[in-house]
């Protein structure tokens, strides 16, 4: 038996290879599509999302989420427990592609928000969770541990916004322009309800490739412009993803399976208008945003003699992992910003 604030319930099960990872976990409620409460998880502080997966009965969780809600009604008093599960909640609906990845159902069809509003909202989440977790009581180690693991993670994201570097981000390996379109490797292709799902998402490539290139010129306007290489190879990536005979989004449709026919044709829409997003955006690329970049990567001119120790690189990394990895440890969240190239 394990003792959660005076509750106790059975000993859990990690999945294999997560627990020797993970030193601390912080609790949270699982909820039912309805918003019933069906049972408890909980958030690895190594990487500072969902590590585990359900493992208390729906009346057990009910009860210890009874009396969290009880005594933040009554008493004011939130928990490190509580904090972690509203933030969980709350970044998955402001970034379904960290939803996805971390395997957080319920935000399947949708993309975030990429225009500088959209990221100002994900700064603010980061910001007022910190307020939180300040103030919030942590009488034990497991609290104490909890606490500290997600302020070193959250500091850094909010650091790394008001630098400037979220949304000036741009490369060919691990940037928004990648995140959109890997996120379709890992929904489901097989029947009706994942191809209608796949038909929502693609439906909203449009809108997310029309936000970002606004967010990265207007980056690049005040100072913050991504290296040329950087913006040449992303360009050339968008073409191959949008040829017209062999799109990626055509492809992606084709091999759907169990489609109804009544889906075929929103299936075929949403592809070809993704399909042509993804062409505009290679073309923004190319036109408006090449001339505005630098000439040299941080990475360049450390790697250039004579002006070693001149990178204004940023001295940490905060890596979202790729699609595969994201597959191989479906229970283990990535984490949700990287380092400027």
């Amino acid at each position: 038996m394990h003792d959660l604030d005076g509750l106790s319930f059975p000993s859990w099960s990690a999945s294999p290879g997560t627990a020797a990872r993970c030193r601390a976990v912080v609790v949270h409620a699982s909820r039912s599509t309805r918003g019933q409460v069906d049972g408890l998880g909980v958030v690895c502080c190594d990487c500072g999302a969902p590590g585990f997966r359900l493992l208390v009965s729906a009346d057990q969780a009910k009860t210890v989420v009874r009396e969290k809600e009880y005594q933040a009604r009554v008493f004011g008093v939130r928990s490190i427990d509580s904090i972690a599960e509203d933030y969980v909640e709350r970044a998955a609906a402001l970034d379904p592609a960290l939803a996805t990845f971390a395997g957080i159902a319920g935000h399947d069809g949708e993309l975030p928000d990429l225009s500088v509003d959209g990221f100002a909202e994900r700064a603010e989440l980061d910001r007022s969770t910190l307020a939180a977790l300040g103030a919030a009581e942590a009488p034990g180690l497991r609290e104490q541990t909890a606490r500290a693991a997600m302020q070193e993670r959250l500091a850094l994201a909010v650091e790394r916004y008001d630098a400037g570097d979220t949304t000036s981000d741009l490369n060919v390996i691990d940037s928004w322009v990648q995140y959109v379109r890997e996120l379709f490797d890992l929904m489901p292709a097989e029947g009706e309800e994942a191809a209608a799902t796949v038909a929502k998402r693609m439906a909203a490539v449009p809108e997310a490739y029309r936000q970002f290139p606004q967010t990265l010129l207007g980056a690049a306007r005040n100072g913050r412009p991504p290296a040329r290489l950087q913006v040449e190879e992303v360009a050339k990536q968008c073409a191959a993803w949008a040829t017209p005979e062999d799109s990626f989004y055509g492809g992606l449709v084709k091999r759907l399976t169990g489609v109804p026919d009544s889906l075929r044709g929103e299936l075929d829409a949403a592809a070809r208008e993704a399909t042509a997003a993804t062409a505009r955006l290679g073309g923004f690329l190319r036109r408006e945003l090449l001339p505005l970049a630098r000439e040299r990567t941080p990475a360049d001119r450390r790697s250039t003699p004579g002006r070693q120790g001149t990178s204004s690189a940023p001295p940490w990394t905060w890596r979202r992992p790729t699609p595969g990895a994201g597959r191989r440890s479906p229970g283990c969240a990535p984490s949700r910003r990287k380092s400027a190239a």
